[in-house]
């Protein structure tokens, strides 16, 4: 009894001051494992390989997403337009083959990929970008770095039946000269090409 008569709880139910869990550190013991388990760290050499794949995947999605964001033709475009090409003139003949290529408005065009036929002697047969060219021999054309590119590629169309080619050249969409690698199929004394703008 407390000295004014009313009953004295303090002792029936203590409040406690500051109070402490049993174990002080089991709070953040299980914090910490739950944390190791959800964010386990992989070992060095497999997290430095996941890196590397997930930049390598980025790299490739970003060069393909730029260039088609830029209106260009892919590697595998000029390839297929190539292999198509090809594929026209064996069925069709020379002469339609190379007419189709060289009109404006013919299946082998497409942004800024275009096909050309030239003979292992330099002369053009089919241009889709420039039709004046057609029947002039170029086989002494330079870029504007002086690369005789005409006669690189006659000379690797000897050696090889298909390759690419980097060279600079004037580029359809947006009239400047940019470079360029040239995918080319030897067919017979000719080699059919279809390049893309980098």
């Amino acid at each position: 009894m407390n000295p004014g008569g009313g009953a004295d709880n303090r002792n029936e139910h203590p409040a406690p001051v500051n109070p402490k869990p049993s174990h002080p550190n089991r709070a953040a013991a299980t914090f910490s494992s739950f944390t190791d388990l959800t964010h386990s760290t992989p070992p060095k050499g497999l997290a430095m390989k996941r890196i590397l794949i997930t930049l390598a995947v980025a790299l490739v999605a970003a060069a393909t997403l730029s260039h088609a964001a830029e209106g260009g033709a892919t590697p595998e475009q000029a390839k297929a337009m190539v292999h198509k090409g090809v594929a026209f003139i064996k069925a069709n003949g020379p002469d339609k083959g190379y007419a189709e290529i060289t009109s404006k408005t013919g299946p082998f065009r497409f942004e800024d990929l275009y096909l050309v036929v030239y003979g292992l002697d330099g002369m053009v047969h089919a241009h889709g970008a420039n039709e004046k060219m057609v029947g002039r021999n170029l086989i002494e054309l330079k870029d504007v770095d002086g690369k005789a590119f005409v006669k690189e590629r006659v000379d690797l169309g000897r050696a090889k039946t298909s390759f690419w080619q980097d060279y600079k050249f004037t580029n359809p969409e947006n009239k400047k000269v940019e470079p360029k690698s040239m995918y080319c199929e030897r067919l017979e004394q000719t080699v059919v090409c279809g390049g893309i703008y980098k």
